[in-house]
């Protein structure tokens, strides 16, 4: 899977520009509460965000399928193992029993 790393800044980006007087301004708490935001832009990041989930959830799917089948072949490994010994177990008993 591509990753991806996605940096997403309010001003001039989600929302029009605000002239402001120094570059503290923009750190006080009511700085974006007021500004509009550029909505097409805001659709096209939700619509990004969800395809990204969509894309990690069908590779999370993949990957759960493909370890359940990992421990389903070596479930019926062991119990091949076990077979495999119980059978030799017995024969040593009876190979005991014949001496």
């Amino acid at each position: 899977m591509k990753k991806i790393r996605v940096f997403v800044g309010l001003e001039g980006t989600l929302a029009k520009f605000k002239k402001i007087k120094k570059i503290e301004d923009i750190f006080m708490d009511d700085y974006f509460k007021y500004i509009c935001p550029y909505e097409s832009m805001i659709e096209a990041l939700k619509e990004e965000i969800s395809k990204s989930l969509k894309e990690t959830e069908e590779n999370t799917i993949k990957q759960v399928k493909e370890i359940n089948k990992t421990v389903q072949d070596l479930k019926m490994e062991i119990e091949a193992i076990k077979k495999t010994q119980t059978e030799g177990i017995l024969e040593m008993e009876n190979l005991g029993k014949r001496t």
